[in-house]
């Protein structure tokens, strides 16, 4: 016996309900992932994180990032760079 039935509730149509609720919303996320306004909202979110990691860790780190995004520079020149920072905000701060 399942909660369902202890609750005194008929289970298959209970359960068929509940999957036309998560059919219908399923189709409601894909006609929003098709929209100008999903995609306006990703560009917005997008930005706001691009401008907090560019505040955060300065323009040299940003511009890393975008010549590592861009395969001009490797994965160990990025690594390099973070190292050295770290070092040298340890020696500023000390």
């Amino acid at each position: 016996m399942d909660h369902a039935e202890k609750a005194g509730s008929e289970a298959p149509s209970r359960r068929g309900e509940l999957v036309g609720h998560r059919d219908r919303a399923g189709a409601g996320r894909d006609l929003l992932a098709d929209s100008a306004a999903y995609s306006a909202m990703c560009a917005t979110w997008g930005g706001l994180g691009g401008l907090t990691t560019f505040y955060r860790y300065g323009p040299g780190y940003y511009r890393l990032l975008a010549l590592r995004r861009w395969g001009k520079i490797s994965d160990d020149a990025l690594a390099e760079y973070v190292a050295t920072a770290k070092a040298t905000k340890k020696t500023e701060a000390g």
